[in-house]
């Protein structure tokens, strides 16, 4: 399971390291790629072979019949990448995915999600945790 939080910089070729801690996840699920897609937030979703195909099986199964549902699977769907990690364990932003999350900096935040991780841009990861705050109240719910 894919968890924490990690603050990284993204080197010139746009090239961010996978926490060793993550790598950990990917060694267990025998994963030398991931899928980078558009996050459901203004970030980008990681999966390795095994969330893709968990992922993949429940988009495809949402009725397809409505358009608006439709639109948002086939914005998923062709937004996905297969990004291979390089020996120093590091995968390649595509342009299309930095512009979607709003990553303009040299510096990401990546976050555990489960069966996956995030890539956010740093004040939109900001933002979010701001809004995040609305969901649980005042209190966090542990």
């Amino acid at each position: 399971m894919y968890t924490g939080v990690y603050r990284l910089e993204i080197d010139t070729k746009q090239r961010v390291p996978v926490p060793p801690k993550l790598m950990r996840v990917l060694r267990e699920n025998k994963s030398k790629h991931l899928f980078m897609t558009r996050g459901m937030d203004r970030c980008i979703a990681c999966y390795d072979q095994q969330g893709w195909d968990s992922y993949q099986s429940r988009v495809c199964a949402v009725d397809m019949a409505e358009k608006d549902k439709n639109n948002l699977i086939r914005e998923l769907i062709k937004s996905a990448q297969k990004v291979k990690l390089d020996w120093k364990h590091r995968i390649t932003i595509h342009n299309d995915l930095m512009n979607w999350a709003g990553i303009s900096t040299q510096r990401a935040v990546v976050v555990g999600c489960g069966e996956f991780f995030e890539i956010w841009d740093p004040n939109e990861y900001e933002e979010m945790k701001k809004d995040q705050g609305s969901i649980y109240g005042t209190k966090p719910p542990l």
